[in-house]
């Protein structure tokens, strides 16, 4: 029994167009998504803990958010904060 030997070829080589095409969107989609998880979806899944770091880079440059809040603007307070409804909109 003789073997033959397979030469190494595209490996969507047999493939239709739609799957080729199918492919590319699909790496296309893959790859946009893995450059966005640490920027985009990493912290909307971790509020408390990048807010905690916010809180800890103010502490350790002896700074407070209404210091750094430009003029003529309030500190932005969470609205769904359970702190914020006991206090008034300026309070802190």
């Amino acid at each position: 029994a003789l073997t033959r030997r397979h030469e190494p070829r595209d490996v969507l080589a047999g493939c239709s167009m739609r799957l080729k095409g199918l492919a590319v969107v699909g790496g296309f989609v893959a790859v946009t998504a893995a450059v966005l998880y640490p920027i985009v979806i990493a912290p909307t899944l971790n509020q408390e803990q990048y807010a905690n770091k916010q809180q800890e880079l103010l502490k350790s440059q002896g700074l407070s958010k209404k210091e750094i809040q430009p003029a003529g603007l309030g500190v932005w307070q969470d609205p769904f904060d359970k702190k914020s409804e006991r206090e008034g909109p300026n309070d802190s």
